[in-house]
């Protein structure tokens, strides 16, 4: 017998059962004493690496998931993310000192130095705070979200609570106030821009800035502005009036250029609102206010569109609400409702006096009405909702419903002078329908009286003969005061958002997202009419109905280069 039995099988059969249990043991002393001598040499075992391992908590000791942890040491830098349950592992690490660092959107703890050695396994617990040491934001780059100091282009980001200490509660009004090179105005006598009113960054044209909520591309308006005080002619930008400022969580402004990275529509620049995304709490408000002309000491204003000397009021009832969508979800719903008055900044104008001197009791007071439209069932609901997996993977969405019932004023229509109305040659002569010769097509056919207008007044007996003639007919006879036109519309704007996001790697990202938005204008004219058709001419009219629907789908994959990019 030479050599290990065991490596003869074969020749087992030859020896006794007595012989084979001290030959086995021999076997067995000799494979330990191999694998001892391989745990000597140099990088031979998993016990030669270093191990660092612990779990991630808020304030209230809830595990956190979705956390980014990053270990940099003398192995260069890796990364990973907390599980479901908030634990994350490193593993293979070379011996020496690590920094541990730990990233999530609104929460934020400091760095941990541990020193880590071959064979242990470093244990490291932190709880994360809620809020942010640094401001931290998405929009500039195509990569992880960074805070103010490190983002490569100008951002200022304003958080919550610098929209819930205003008066306004407007979210465009609120960004005049905050944001330097934005503006926005209230559009008195402008046509459709009086229902969407057009915003500039930067001085440049409403669709020149691009809106994002969460990163995602906002649906334009459906009204294209005719009438925007000149720099927004022609344009079709997003209506951001429509999003709750209670819903905020911050707010972004790229000013600057950024049209290579966004497209021509961030030639201005952009706008990124963050929406709450808390899972617990929430807020309510509530906010009214008063117009009220006291200048003279004659008491309230005058001028409302539909109630001449009532008060501008304005109130607006707001909520918020966080609720847990499973064990690693949100679901953060906000809703905004509101009522304003108009208000009336005009002084009567001079032909109007010029009518009242001459005796002309139809006049209204004021006669056109120039200032902020009313605004009627002023709601807007807002939902953000976000769940993540066991895998790392992000499900996210948001939607928002909004609507409101604008109604502002038009110019004046003069009775002796309105063009195509009541004259044709500029208010020497009243303009006489004529019945006959609207049904023959023979001019004159009806021999209606002409009507010369002096002083302001027309000739009361020519007047009455078109009066009393049933082939005749001057629409002054029904607007012996003229009429001020009003103009609004009715406004629906809804949209959706929802996608998967997740990490490849520790430096590769994905996100794939999907988004339909939608803007219905429904227009309206009231206290107006349409010479064409005649003494009966309808006051009420609907100029028309435009809908703007954008559909959108996205993917990106970014790779960064290194740690910091």
């Amino acid at each position: 017998m030479h050599g290990c039995p065991c490596h003869g099988l074969p020749e087992r059969k030859e020896y006794s059962m007595q012989f084979l249990k001290p030959v086995a043991r021999t076997c067995i002393v000799a494979v330990s004493a191999i694998l001892a001598v391989a745990a000597t040499a140099p990088g031979a075992a998993a016990t030669q690496d270093a191990s660092v391992s612990g779990t991630v908590t808020d304030a209230t000791g809830l595990p956190l998931p979705g956390v980014t942890v990053a270990a940099r040491g003398p192995g260069g830098a890796t990364f990973t993310v907390t599980d479901g349950t908030g634990r994350f592992t490193f593993s293979g690490l070379v011996p020496g000192t690590y920094e541990i660092t730990f990233a999530l959107s609104g929460f934020s703890a400091p760095a941990q130095f541990v020193e880590v050695d071959v064979g242990i396994t470093v244990t490291v617990n932190v709880e994360m705070a809620f809020g942010l040491q640094e401001q931290v934001v998405v929009v500039g780059t195509r990569a992880q979200p960074r805070s103010v100091i490190e983002s490569t282009v100008p951002v200022d980001v304003i958080a919550a609570d610098a929209f819930t200490s205003q008066g306004d509660t407007d979210l465009a009004n609120q960004l005049r106030t905050l944001v330097p090179s934005f503006s926005v105005t209230t559009q008195p006598i402008a046509d459709a821009a009086t229902i969407v009113r057009p915003i500039s960054l930067r001085n440049l044209a409403p669709d020149h800035t691009l809106v994002l909520v969460n990163g995602k591309r906002r649906h334009r308006a459906a009204v294209i502005t005719w009438l925007g005080n000149g720099l927004a002619d022609g344009s079709q930008g997003p209506d951001i009036s429509v999003i709750p400022s209670i819903a905020l969580r911050q707010a972004e402004v790229l000013r600057d250029g950024a049209s290579a990275q966004y497209g021509s529509d961030a030639i201005a620049g952009v706008l990124n609102f963050q929406m709450k995304d808390a899972p617990s709490g929430g807020s309510v408000e509530f906010q009214t206010g008063a117009y009220l002309d006291a200048n003279d000491g004659s008491g309230p204003a005058r001028g409302g569109v539909h109630a001449p000397g009532s008060h501008a009021g304005a109130y607006t009832f707001a909520g918020n609400v966080g609720l847990p969508l499973g064990a690693t979800g949100f679901a953060n719903l906000s809703l905004e409702y509101g009522n304003t008055g108009p208000t009336s900044r005009s002084a009567q104008r001079a032909d109007a006096l010029a009518l009242i001197a001459a005796g002309n009791t139809g006049i209204r007071d004021p006669a056109q009405v120039w200032g902020s439209p009313r605004v009627e069932d002023d709601l807007k609901l807002f939902g953000n909702l976000g769940h993540l997996f066991a895998n790392g993977v992000q499900w996210y969405g948001h939607a928002n419903y909004a609507s409101r019932k604008t109604t502002g004023g038009f110019f004046f229509r003069n009775p002796n002078t309105r063009g195509g109305v009541f004259s044709i040659d500029g208010g020497r002569t009243l303009l006489v329908g004529d019945r006959v010769w609207a049904a023959t097509g023979v001019p004159h056919s009806g021999n209606c009286p002409v009507v010369p207008v002096v002083g302001d007044v027309p000739d009361p007996a020519a007047l009455a003969a078109v009066e009393a003639d049933p082939d005749c007919f001057t629409l002054r006879t029904r607007f012996p005061g003229g009429f001020t036109p009003h103009f609004g519309g009715n406004l629906k704007d809804y949209s959706v958002v929802t996608g998967v996001r997740g990490l490849a790697t520790p430096r590769l990202t994905w996100d794939a997202s999907a988004s339909i938005g939608t803007s219905d204008v429904d227009q309206f004219i009231y206290d107006t009419v349409n010479a064409s058709l005649g003494y009966d001419t309808p006051t009420a009219f609907s100029p028309g109905a435009y809908r703007q629907q954008d559909i959108g789908f996205n993917a990106d994959i970014s790779y960064a280069a290194s740690a910091r990019l």
